[in-house]
């Protein structure tokens, strides 16, 4: 579970407005609703936490203004069919509003109050789909709610929004953010799908009801699932009995062979782990008896399945520690915090490459440089003395490992781009990216679980950061692009980035700059673009290149090449240090 962080040091909405609008509903604070436009109220940002603030139906005679704000107020607070936000509506408007459709966030709400009508202006910073993916989307958006009186001269709202409307404040206290877990699809390993959940729900009950529905619909094309298909949830509930959650599911389940039980075992345990350590695993059961699972704990109608089951299909791999970069045209490995610094073996390891940049495969067994002024891509065994050339294209970006083994890479001119992906070191598979040619890509880095290629590029004369799944069917193919907005209100934009790197298989750290020629520095940006955050501060680093390992324990490391060829390095939780100098194109495993 990662903590809702809704892009740190954004103008918050608001608490105070939400104070002043529970009074107004108990009629304790008089609201004007002349024509002029007034902002809604100052704030900053809040912690999360449950809100004290308890929704009240409508009061008698209460005015349009008090009418729109209770209304806000009932939609900030989840209830499972938001019964006292219906109430502010009008009966037609009752029977055809869906909250459940999307959550659209918002911030710096103006009313523009007229005739008893209320207009709501703000800025979108986000929405929630009906799958519980988050999108940042941010743009102007304005809310007529068009306020009418009903048959008991009560005013009530006639055109509600599609779906529900929160702040950004009542959304960082009420929602936080899961990952559900899928395969890939060859069943090696599982795969993160960030969705989010009302946090006064039941959270058992919201997480295996969402994994049966199955991936959000960006990574959908790029996963499996080991669920069968129309598996329902009985009951539509899942309650815990002495921390053991009680899955009741349809008898589709009791036909799946033990391989597949263990998959549909994992799955539940990776997505259910997040809960708390209160939940020490689940039973699943069919018309009252108990699915056994291969490798569960206990005996008979004792035997659950700990939520720490399916370890073998850990998202992120085991990866060689090695740091490996270029020192004096040779390539090296660097290691106890930059003391000993050592020639790799073989040819690489002496001067005579012109090393453009490097990549060391998840064991720490093959190296694959760009050399000859990004002409040449070689590769290189490290128990060998001699590399061998796997491509001789202009334009070659730094390639990169993934936990399958393969070395990808991207080449050729802008508007003629091309991803090949080679497998062993030698076969290569050139793969499909219907968006490439209009976007140019600068630098890409892989998702440690190999699900996703992030990429930082150029679409006109913007420069942007995305992510496409990867698509691993008949084919290798590359899904659609998934922009990641980059926008801080309260400070500025991040408009240029110089490279990028993972720190989990659903967070990058970027280097980032607002301005041209501004210094770069390095922000942790969440894929779904809800969390955006410094991660310390340079020191004059003249930053030009990243590089970052994960572990399976969900710490990272984390190095920039600088100018002057040092390297400044970064442990999860700690400060940014001096690693060595006379060193450059730093490079992890994997």
């Amino acid at each position: 579970m990662r903590t809702t962080a809704i892009i740190r040091g954004r103008r918050a909405i608001m608490i105070i407005w939400l104070l002043v609008a529970a009074l107004t509903i108990t009629g304790c604070v008089s609201v004007p609703t002349s024509g002029r436009v007034e902002k809604a109220g100052p704030g900053g940002r809040i912690s999360q936490q449950k809100s004290e603030i308890v929704p009240k139906p409508p009061v008698k005679d209460a005015s349009p203004r008090v009418i729109v704000d209770g209304f806000l107020l009932a939609m900030s607070q989840y209830q499972p069919k938001y019964s006292t936000a219906r109430q502010f509506l009008t009966e037609e408007a009752q029977q055809g509003w869906r909250p459940e459709d999307k959550i659209t966030v918002f911030s710096n709400p103006e009313y523009n109050s007229a005739d008893n009508n209320i207009v709501l202006s703000m800025t979108r910073i986000g929405q929630v789909g009906p799958d519980g993916s988050y999108n940042a989307t941010s743009g102007p958006q304005i809310q007529d709610f068009q306020i009418q009186k009903n048959d008991d001269g009560q005013w009530r709202i006639s055109n509600p929004p599609d779906g529900l409307m929160v702040s950004d404040t009542s959304f960082i206290g009420q929602y936080k953010s899961y990952n559900l877990y899928f395969f890939d699809p060859q069943f090696h390993t599982l795969i993160p799908d960030p969705i989010y959940l009302p946090t006064e729900g039941q959270t058992e009950t919201g997480l295996v009801t969402a994994l049966l529905r199955g991936p959000t619909t960006a990574l959908q094309p790029a996963v499996s699932t080991g669920i069968p298909v129309r598996t329902s949830l009985i009951g539509n509930a899942v309650p815990v009995t002495g921390g053991l959650a009680q899955i009741s599911l349809s008898p589709s389940v009791e036909s799946l062979s033990d391989q597949q039980r263990k998959w549909l075992a994992a799955q539940l345990a990776w997505t259910l782990r997040q809960v708390g350590e209160d939940l020490k695993g689940f039973q699943i059961s069919v018309n009252g008896t108990r699915l056994r699972v291969p490798d569960d704990s206990g005996d008979g109608q004792n035997a659950y399945v700990p939520v720490s089951y399916g370890s073998d299909y850990a998202p992120i791999p085991d990866s060689s520690s090695t740091m490996v970069g270029v020192r004096d045209g040779a390539a090296v490995t660097v290691a106890g915090d930059g003391a000993k610094i050592a020639p790799v073996p073989g040819r690489l390891g002496r001067p005579g490459y012109d090393i453009d940049s490097l990549a060391l495969s998840t064991d720490g067994r093959t190296l694959a440089a760009v050399t000859d002024d990004r002409k040449k891509l070689i590769t290189q065994l490290m128990s060998e003395s001699e590399p061998r050339t796997l491509s001789e294209q202009s334009g070659l970006l730094r390639p990169e490992y993934t936990r399958f083994g393969e070395l990808w890479s991207v080449s050729g001119k802008p508007g003629k781009q091309k991803i090949t992906m080679y497998q062993d070191n030698k076969a290569d598979t050139s793969v499909d990216a219907s968006w490439l040619g209009r976007v140019q890509v600068t630098s890409f880095q892989i998702s440690p679980d190999g699900s996703r290629m992030a990429i930082v590029g150029k679409s006109g004369d913007n420069e942007m950061l995305a992510v496409a799944p990867i698509i691993r069917g008949d084919r290798v193919t590359m899904g659609n692009l998934r922009f990641i907005s980059l926008s801080d209100a309260a400070s500025a934009q991040v408009k240029r980035i110089a490279d990028l790197g993972w720190t989990s298989t659903t967070q990058l750290l970027i280097l980032g700059a607002s301005t041209t020629g501004g210094t770069y520095e390095p922000y942790r940006v969440e894929i779904d673009g809800s969390q955006f955050e410094r991660v310390g501060a340079s020191d004059g680093w003249g930053a030009s290149s990243l590089a970052t390992r994960v572990d399976n324990k969900g710490s990272f490391q984390a190095a920039v090449g600088g100018k002057g060829k040092k390297v400044w390095a970064y442990r999860s939780g700690d400060e940014w240090y001096s690693l060595t100098d006379k060193l450059s194109s730093p490079a992890y495993a994997g």
